[in-house]
């Protein structure tokens, strides 16, 4: 019988829901909720780590399930190897991206370092 409501529901509806949950991803671990209200209470269990892992799992169950859904929709309009050329581009975006945000806060580092070593050199004087 679960089949059955699994089939009938729209994609749109797991994409609807994965969206309401991210924000939760978010927002929980940010603003600290449970230790914030209660501090001692939350010590072990339900801290707000925990409870991101949880909204988390949430939002991706609901996302994995609109892009199976959405496959199974569209079974035969899918053409493979216009999907293989654009998962090989965002691949390469990706990777690409984070080169470029690497060697950003790589050379960043790399000069504040170099200003500390000469400020504790100049102290060494």
């Amino acid at each position: 019988m679960n089949w059955l409501l699994y089939y009938k529901s729209s994609p749109l509806e797991h994409h609807y829901l994965h969206i309401l949950w991210n924000p939760a991803v978010g927002l929980v671990p940010a603003f600290r909720l449970p230790e914030r209200l209660v501090p001692v209470s939350f010590d072990v269990i339900g801290q707000s780590h925990q409870l991101f892992h949880i909204t988390s799992f949430i939002a991706s169950k609901y996302q994995f399930e609109a892009v199976i859904k959405d496959c199974l929709l569209k079974r035969g309009q899918i053409n493979t190897d216009v999907v293989s050329a654009l998962s090989v581009e965002a691949i390469l975006l990706v990777v690409f991206t984070d080169l470029v945000i690497l060697c950003y806060f790589s050379i960043k580092l790399y000069k504040s370092t170099d200003k500390e070593e000469k400020l504790n050199y100049n102290k060494m004087d």
